[in-house]
């Protein structure tokens, strides 16, 4: 396996990540050395190996909470609607109903990526109205820890 990251700690005690060809720096907000080589292996393993990352994030996902593996946004649009009281609440049914959210609609929130976001910003019906809905429904989901924030 190739190292694309390396190891390194401050004199604070942190350790960092440094990507080798960006040199880019990660803290790994740990001062454990086991913690930090864990997470430097998972790392580097994600580089080599991306169609286990996948299976790897529903293994951890599952011990959690195992609903987060079967959820769509169709699930999440569903429960926000029940929240919103008239006319918000008709304003946002409307955007559910809307052609470039169907895009999106049975897409699982743990395998979304950012290219279904795209895909429904770049629909040709999608306007200022979709992207507003579409960042309060995204940002709704990172605050109630329902989806990971890497995966969108």
């Amino acid at each position: 396996m190739n190292d694309h990251y390396r190891l390194y700690r401050r004199s604070n005690g942190i350790y960092y990540l440094e990507h080798a060809k960006t040199r880019r720096q990660q803290s790994l907000r740990t001062k454990s050395p086991d913690q930090a080589n864990t997470l430097l292996l998972a790392h580097n393993q994600a580089i080599e190996q991306p169609a286990l990352n996948m299976a790897l994030a529903k293994a951890y996902f599952s011990g959690r909470a195992p609903q987060l593996i079967t959820r769509t946004w169709n699930d999440l649009f569903e429960e926000m609607t029940a929240r919103y009281q008239e006319p918000t609440r008709t304003r946002f049914q409307k955007f559910c109903r809307s052609r470039p959210i169907l895009l999106l609609k049975d897409v699982r929130l743990a395998e979304t990526e950012s290219a279904h976001f795209l895909d429904v910003l770049n629909h040709a019906l999608a306007g200022a109205s979709t992207n507003k809905w579409l960042r309060i429904v995204h940002t709704d989901t990172l605050g109630r820890n329902l989806a990971s924030p890497i995966a969108l």
